[in-house]
């Protein structure tokens, strides 16, 4: 919100960036708000962020609550409490995550009911490491040995992997 320069991400020369940061605890509190409101008002069974619902990542603010350049862990913090009040105001409610979780690893898919698991895949999506990756192994073979990656690599519990049952292409 640009009303609300505080809840900004600092850089190390004190200049607001275009991100919020989600260790700023009114802008927490605000964002479940705004989660609640729509949630509520259109009457949602399922709700999901791509990549997750922010983080305090190289934010050197000192009005957060963090040290300069040190805003992960409140971020996370946040970010936990954010779910839970979400589940306990909503408890029939569906989460999903995305590729941004998986940085807080097991620990990040607390309160979630499933992980999208496809985005290490392709090339477009950052697995450039693996050239045997390609269109063609974006299918049901694909979507396994995603999900054992998932499980052995992120520690990824099987019964949360969900693997994308469309195909992706590597073109833009």
């Amino acid at each position: 919100r640009p009303d609300q320069p505080a809840w900004k991400k600092r850089d190390k020369e004190g200049n607001n960036l275009g991100e919020n940061c989600l260790a700023c605890d009114d802008y927490a509190d605000w964002w479940l708000s705004v989660q609640k409101n729509t949630i509520e008002r259109f009457q949602l069974g399922y709700w999901a962020w791509d990549p997750g619902p922010g983080n305090g990542t190289h934010c050197y603010a000192e009005n957060h609550g963090h040290l300069p350049g040190k805003g992960d862990y409140k971020a996370w913090r946040n970010s936990l409490k954010l779910l839970e009040k979400l589940k306990s105001t909503f408890p029939d409610l569906f989460l999903m995550s995305f590729y941004g979780r998986k940085e807080y690893g097991l620990w990040g898919f607390k309160y979630f009911n499933q992980h999208e698991v496809l985005w290490e895949q392709t090339l477009m999506f950052g697995a450039s490491l693996h050239s045997d990756f390609s269109d063609d192994r974006v299918n049901a073979d694909g979507m396994r040995l995603q999900n054992i990656w998932s499980m052995n690599f992120r520690f990824l519990p099987a019964s949360m992997g969900h693997g994308l049952a469309t195909r992706m292409g590597e073109s833009w």
